[in-house]
């Protein structure tokens, strides 16, 4: 794992110089405040895996990783918007957020809502400058196309559509089963947004592999949310960073309230034994195979 270890510090410092330059850059100097909520949000650490899945993928593909991570960057502002509003009371009401105070719990319910508008509307700036920057190394028609995954994946028939139904379960279709609204909502909420950064490398590679990486980051999705399901039944405040135990008390829809336990853990090795089989068919180097590995053991 050495060399896996290496090559993921590499990724992970690219991206985080580009994210600080991206906020530095940006933010509202004006209001002191809006710009400390935003930088704590976004600049607070994480596991930042949908940015390194970038980075990889884009690599094995032949991409210019110097073009890529903008997008790595516009990914990351959406998924950490989502994260600061999913905290808020209206929501999943959440203290705590990767070992600290929720933006909302720091700064204020208004400030919470407008860090995360403030990184939505980050994220459309980074994302068009990127595409004006790098018209010269990448087709400007790509460019636009790996964009526009990013937000559809995003939004009302992504990440925030599945948010809604996760809220709201009876909103999705009248008699459905429990595992359909679970697979919906696991679907769009999470996958969604593991698949754009995987999508957005194959797109700026001119669409290669193209199928497979879309069935890859759907699977990787999956296999996310399940293991993020394991974790809040089985592991604690100081492994996860954030308040264990609020799915059961919330009576929320998981892989562990439909399936149990021991059936959430059989569905998350399936996915992982997915995940593998995909990265056989595009040659993967290694790194991709590493990543999941690491996902599917995790502990936090």
């Amino acid at each position: 794992m050495e060399k896996y270890n290496g090559k993921y510090k590499t990724y992970l410092d690219m991206f985080e110089c580009a994210l600080k330059k991206a906020v530095n850059g940006v933010t509202h100097r004006k209001s002191n405040l809006l710009s400390d909520a935003v930088n704590y949000a976004v600049l607070g650490g994480g596991k930042r895996v949908r940015p390194i899945l970038c980075l990889a993928t884009a690599d094995l593909l032949g991409v210019d990783v110097s073009v890529a991570v903008d997008y790595a960057v516009t990914v990351e502002m959406i998924h950490t918007y989502s994260l600061v509003h999913d905290d808020l009371p209206s929501m999943d009401n959440d203290d705590y957020r990767r070992g600290k105070l929720s933006t909302h719990k720091k700064y204020g319910e208004a400030l919470g809502i407008l860090a995360g508008d403030g990184l939505l509307t980050l994220a459309s700036e980074n994302v068009l400058s990127a595409i004006s920057r790098n018209a010269g190394k990448i087709d400007p028609l790509r460019a636009v196309k790996a964009a526009k995954t990013i937000f559809e994946c995003a939004g009302v028939n992504g990440m925030v559509g599945g948010q809604a139904v996760d809220l709201n379960p009876g909103s999705y279709t009248e008699n459905a089963l429990p595992n359909e609204l679970l697979n919906y909502i696991i679907e769009n909420k999470t996958a969604k947004m593991i698949q754009a950064p995987i999508l957005v490398a194959s797109i700026l590679s001119g669409d290669k592999y193209y199928d497979e990486l879309k069935d890859f980051g759907r699977n990787l999705g999956f296999l996310f949310q399940i293991t993020d399901d394991i974790l809040d039944e089985e592991s604690n405040f100081a492994e996860l960073g954030k308040t264990c135990g609020k799915d059961k008390k919330d009576n929320k829809l998981t892989s562990v309230s439909v399936y149990g336990l021991n059936g959430a853990k059989e569905l998350a090795t399936e996915y992982y034994k997915s995940c593998k089989d995909i990265l056989i068919k595009i040659d993967d180097k290694g790194f991709l195979t590493d990543f999941i590995e690491t996902i599917y053991k995790r502990k936090h």
